[in-house]
């Protein structure tokens, strides 16, 4: 596998933090919305004992890459927990106590454990911003943690990485999960990957913009096209496309990506969706288009009551089984299935 996970805040604000939170697994205490134009414009304020959940596959190794800037330099703060279930196996906190400030630290346990970090590294602004990479296994003696902040290996620690005999985890906590520590963060561009480092990136927002080849789904509005009932990239809850069949499709031309795009690590698109009653289709799956061809993602999820992000990524084409050109990027199509 590849990416499992991606987030941005770039799309704005105007949704909230019920619209930002539809992405994660749940939260925990005190997490806020920013516009912060140094951290690309809108993003997580994660402060107190605050967190965000990301549910992982279970994993036996594990990277993340993130964007992070402290909204304070005189306080002790947590960034990440590597978890199984509700056991905190690993922690990466960020220290500022002096000489390590201002460095982060690797952590067996919840942070009980110091296993190496705080090499100096060189910014001219101590609140940033910092591109953060970790990567995480977890192990009774093979273990390992490494960090690396914009570029420069900060931890590279290989032992016991875990508390007890654990040999995988399957969540991560942005921030914290169970209070205790003290965290103020501004975070945005949040990736997961099981198999490779993320590298530095910037995410795009795009949304419809165009007929597509297939308009198989009821649009709520009276006029108009398909797209134009999902070309909100702030969810209007009053503007969308439904159905009761099974196997119908909608897909759409998109916006291109911003000019100064030069490679692409993946795509990856979330369809919001809610059920009414006891509808036929049990799940829906994002939809790709291209090569002439749709790709519903291999695995769909069922919508609640409540609207639900349904997320599908693909780290490459596979109409061409190749990485993705920004040209078929711009050409693709995106969209969404009605399934059983």
């Amino acid at each position: 596998m590849a990416r499992i996970f991606t987030w941005t805040g770039r799309a704005g604000d105007s949704g909230g933090l019920s619209h930002l939170m539809r992405q994660f697994d749940g939260y925990y205490s005190t997490v806020a919305v920013a516009n912060v134009p140094m951290m690309g414009g809108t993003c997580l304020h994660i402060s107190l004992y605050g967190g965000v959940k990301i549910a992982l596959p279970t994993s036996s190794e594990i990277y993340i890459s993130m964007l992070v800037s402290p909204t304070s330099i005189t306080y002790g703060q947590k960034l990440l927990e590597f978890c199984l279930s509700t056991t905190v196996l690993a922690t990466v906190n960020r220290k500022v106590v002096y000489p390590d400030f201002p460095s982060f630290r690797g952590y067996r346990g919840n942070g009980t454990t110091d296993v190496g970090g705080g090499g100096v590294f060189v910014d001219s602004s101590l609140y940033g911003p910092y591109f953060v990479e970790v990567y995480y296994k977890p192990h009774v003696s093979s273990g390992r943690l490494v960090i690396k902040v914009n570029g420069v290996t900060d931890c590279d620690y290989t032992g016991q990485t875990v508390p007890a005999s654990q040999s995988t985890l399957d969540t991560i906590w942005v921030g914290c999960g169970a209070g205790a520590y003290y965290t103020v963060w501004h975070i945005n561009d949040i990736v997961v990957d099981d198999a490779n480092w993320p590298e530095v990136t910037t995410m795009a927002v795009i949304a419809p913009n165009a007929v597509g080849n297939k308009n198989q789904w009821i649009k709520s509005a009276t006029s108009g096209e398909n797209y134009e009932c999902v070309d909100d990239k702030i969810i209007v809850s009053t503007d969308y496309n439904a159905t009761n069949e099974a196997a119908k499709i909608d897909s759409f031309g998109a916006e291109p990506l911003p000019s100064e795009a030069a490679a692409v690590k993946s795509v990856n698109v979330h369809a919001f969706a809610v059920k009414e009653g006891s509808p036929t289709p049990t799940t829906v799956k994002p939809l790709i288009r291209t090569g002439s061809t749709d790709y519903p993602a291999s695995t769909g999820k069922a919508p609640g009551i409540a609207m639900k992000d349904i997320p599908g990524i693909w780290g490459q084409n596979p109409y061409t089984a190749s990485p993705w050109e920004v040209s078929e990027v711009n050409a693709m199509e995106i969209g969404y299935k009605s399934d059983t």
